[in-house]
Order: structure tokens, then C-alpha cells, then sequence
């Protein structure tokens, strides 16, 4: 199916944390995205805003 915003954050929420500590990224990172329209959401982008993540 298509990935929507929504999909985008859930994944993010489920696993973003736990590659993290696998790659001993805990707090030093950029994550970078490219111009996706759910990249650019309102949605991800307050995810991103509230989970403190640049």
C-alpha cells in the first residue's frame, strides 16, 4: 500500500529508538529525509518537534 504520514511516524516511533542504541547514536545525529510529501507533513514534522529530533 502507499505510506502515509500517519505510517511514517508509527514506524518511527516503533523503531527509530532502538537503531539508535544500535548504532550508538543516542544523542549525536541528524536525521536526514528528502522532500517526501510525509517527510514534510505537519504530522512528522511536530513528531520530529516534539520528540526533539533535527
Amino acid at each position: 500500500g502507499i505510506m502515509t504520514a500517519e505510517r511514517y511516524i508509527d514506524i518511527l516511533y516503533e523503531n527509530l529508538e532502538e537503531s539508535l542504541l544500535k548504532l550508538d547514536l543516542e544523542t549525536n545525529f541528524i536525521f536526514q529525509q528528502d522532500n517526501d510529501p510525509k517527510h514534510k507533513a505537519k504530522k512528522t514534522i511536530a513528531f520530529f518537534k516534539s520528540n526533539k529530533i533535527k
